[in-house]
């Protein structure tokens, strides 16, 4: 018998497909992209799951940032009224002073 007439091998019985090289390498071969495919799909899975989170984070965020530049705007706002009100009171001091030494030097 020769070694590579596989159909005797079939009938005889002695054909054991583990003896085979083709054998290991198809078998590693389906198993190393098997683990390809559900590698990527898991990243794929983890990539969405990691994106709605984020999305949810920046819309609770939005929602705190929102009230925070609220809060931020009345202070500048309130800080601008204030300066403005000092001024006013400074120009009016000033102005009631040169009216006051207007009137002093008048009088002299």
């Amino acid at each position: 018998m020769s070694e590579f007439s596989d159909d005797n091998d079939y009938t005889n019985g002695e054909f054991h497909p583990r003896y085979n090289l083709f054998w290991y390498t198809s078998i590693l071969i389906t198993g190393t992209l098997f683990c390809l495919i559900v590698g990527k799909l898991s990243f794929f899975a983890y990539q969405r799951l990691k994106e709605r989170l984020v999305l949810e984070s920046l819309k609770s965020i939005s929602r705190t940032v929102k009230e925070a530049d609220d809060e931020d705007q009345i202070k500048r706002r309130m800080a601008f009224s204030e300066m403005f009100r000092l001024r006013r009171r400074r120009k009016r001091k000033n102005t009631q002073t040169l009216i006051l030494t207007k009137r002093i030097l008048f009088k002299l």
